[in-house]
């Protein structure tokens, strides 16, 4: 989060951290911000901050039965499609992940891959032992079809050289455009 001054051109960092931000609007006196804010993977919740974002305030607890349930911890993943261009996706690990061993894995497509805030599809399939993939494709315009198979397929096998992607139980899902991907992917 940084504050810009229009007039200077100064930029003066008010903080960073790995929580996720979202929606920072100033209130209308200007004496201060509201936004989402998630961390942990959890899902987000309502503050306010001061002007200088030193003092939040948490004005809501959404879901407070999720605080003793496991949700999956996320990890941005690079790959590159057939084409070499390398791309990025977000992977949400089995809850209970254990290294070396191969899950079954759905892909959830949509135009690019997601941030890594809390996912309620992703949370109910990795808490059924299932790794969840959100990648990003290099989508050309007239040739959509075309991208998926290079974007997935590729994800796929870095995910299955990684040792995370079983191989033989592997899925995918969209809604929206995302569907149109999943019917287009699977036809190829």
């Amino acid at each position: 989060i940084v504050s810009a001054d229009p007039r200077s051109g100064t930029i003066t960092p008010l903080g960073r951290d790995n929580r996720l931000y979202g929606g920072v609007q100033m209130v209308r006196d200007g004496s201060g911000f509201v936004m989402t804010l998630a961390a942990d993977d959890r899902p987000a919740d309502l503050f306010a901050a001061d002007p200088s974002f030193k003092k939040m305030t948490r004005l809501t607890e959404l879901n407070p039965w999720l605080g003793a349930k496991a949700v999956p911890r996320s990890e941005l993943v690079s790959y590159r499609d057939v084409d070499g261009k390398q791309l990025y996706g977000v992977l949400r690990y089995p809850v209970g992940y254990e290294k070396g061993r191969k899950y079954p894995t759905v892909f959830e497509l949509y135009e690019t891959f997601f941030d890594n805030g809390f996912n309620s599809r992703a949370a109910l399939l990795a808490n059924h032992g299932y790794a969840v993939f959100h990648p990003s494709v290099n989508l050309v315009v007239g040739r959509p079809g075309e991208a998926w198979v290079k974007g997935v397929t590729s994800a796929a096998n870095r995910l299955i050289d990684l040792g995370i992607a079983d191989p033989d139980r592997l899925g995918v899902h969209g809604t929206s455009y995302g569907g149109y991907a999943t019917a287009l992917l699977i036809t190829q």
